[in-house]
C-alpha cells in the first residue's frame, strides 16, 4: 500500500503532473487505509467510492488547461 500520508499535497501534485501518479493510485490507497485503520478508530462515516473513482480517472484524462476535481487545478 502507498504511504499517502508520507507525502504532503504539493508534492503529490507535482507527481501528478509529472505523471509518476496519479489521482486513482491515491484514492486507491486512500481507501485501503480508511478500511486498514476503521477498527482503531472505530469512526462512524460514510465511504462514498464511485464518483470520486469516477472523479479521479477523468482528470487523469482531461487535458493540460482543465481544471481537475482532485489535482488542485
Amino acid at each position: 500500500m502507498k504511504d499517502l500520508y508520507a507525502d504532503s499535497l504539493g508534492e503529490l501534485r507535482e507527481l501528478m503532473r509529472a505523471k509518476k501518479d496519479s489521482p486513482s493510485e491515491d484514492l486507491e490507497a486512500s481507501l485501503t487505509r480508511s478500511k486498514a485503520t476503521e477498527p482503531a478508530n472505530n469512526a462512524c462515516i460514510t465511504v462514498c467510492k464511485d464518483e470520486p473513482r469516477e472523479a479521479a480517472k477523468l482528470s487523469e484524462y482531461a487535458g493540460p488547461e482543465t481544471p481537475k476535481k482532485l489535482s488542485g487545478s
